[in-house]
């Protein structure tokens, strides 16, 4: 909040926006990390892992850290943003896309293992190629995490022979909540959340919420994401 001017009046005081929230940024060859300003000695936090289509954690707007840098120290998470994942991983051979996946898993686990993570809440996410692959890490490694923020992303079913998608015991004790935010103006991805990601997730038991947005291929607003936050925290499997 804005304090009064010294010496005037409270209709003096001048707003000013709030400075972003910073946080410490670990750069490691496989990932970055972001830490909250300050961490509690103690306390255990939630851990964001963010893909990105181009393997990079930051460098243009499509980039997790261009969201995330910020908006991970504001919500009290540490962020894992991995260098491992890109597009061209995912479209190239399945073999290939499992030696990076097993990677992506083994630097989590190290992480989860090096940090005060909770792993009980372990949040996948990712724009466009890479919130496709948070849906695939998710259904690969099912009970691993607890939450999927999903960001103009789609559920990449066809990576699944029929039969092999995980069903809702495979989760486990997860605490299964799906955040889904698409913009109406990214019609194949806005169509391809509502018409499958959204159903599957409400199928298997998760708790599932759509933002719709405007803006087209992007990031939703950092508003949006802790509206989010806001809401999963709330939930009882949350607590």
């Amino acid at each position: 909040m804005a304090g009064r001017a010294k010496g005037g009046h409270a209709a003096d005081a001048v707003s000013r926006p709030a400075a972003a929230v910073q946080g410490t940024v670990i750069q490691q060859k496989d990932a970055t990390i972001v830490l909250p300003a300050q961490l509690d000695p103690g306390r255990t936090y939630p851990l964001v892992v963010a893909f990105s289509y181009n393997g990079r954690p930051s460098g243009d707007q499509y980039t997790p850290l261009t969201r995330w840098k910020t908006l991970g120290p504001e919500a009290g998470v540490i962020v894992y943003a991995s260098k491992l994942y890109s597009n061209s991983a995912f479209h190239g051979s399945a073999a290939n896309l499992a030696r990076v996946t097993r990677a992506i898993k083994a630097g989590v686990d190290a992480a989860v293992a090096a940090y005060p993570v909770d792993p009980s809440r372990i949040i996948l996410t990712g724009l466009s190629g890479g919130g496709n692959f948070a849906e695939y890490f998710n259904l690969k490694y099912p009970g691993f995490a607890a939450a999927i923020f999903d960001n103009c992303g789609r559920t990449p079913f066809e990576r699944f022979p029929k039969g092999t998608l995980p069903t809702a015991a495979s989760f486990g004790d997860s605490r299964r909540v799906a955040v889904v935010l698409g913009s109406p103006s990214d019609t194949e991805f806005y169509d391809d959340a509502r018409r499958g990601t959204v159903p599957y997730y409400q199928s298997i038991g998760w708790q599932v919420r759509f933002y719709s947005f405007p803006g087209g291929h992007n990031f939703a607003p950092a508003r949006v994401y802790l509206n989010a936050f806001q809401w999963m925290e709330s939930l009882p499997s949350w607590q």
